[in-house]
């Protein structure tokens, strides 16, 4: 399997996980009325987190955070309604 999606009255809705080749989970996303919303997560090969990312509406809102593989920070920012305001 290489992707799994929730739908609910023909749009995505809910949970949506993606898998690398070899079955383990590369990302996971929330949807709500088929639009990216709430928390994504992406994750390196070895199950390590890679990005953290909030969602409303289809837009970045909120914080950013993408992780170096040995699980330190890299960088960090913040949306609103899909702006980035601040670096």
């Amino acid at each position: 399997m290489k992707t799994k999606i929730q739908y609910k009255d023909g749009k995505k809705h809910g949970e949506g996980i993606r898998y690398y080749p070899d079955g383990t989970v590369e990302m996971k996303m929330q949807f709500k009325d088929g639009k990216k919303h709430g928390e994504g997560i992406r994750y390196y090969p070895d199950g390590a987190v890679k990005k953290k990312e909030q969602y409303k509406d289809g837009d970045l809102h909120g914080e950013v955070i993408a992780y170096y593989p040995d699980g330190e920070v890299h960088n960090k920012v913040q949306y609103k309604d899909g702006e980035l305001i601040s670096p």
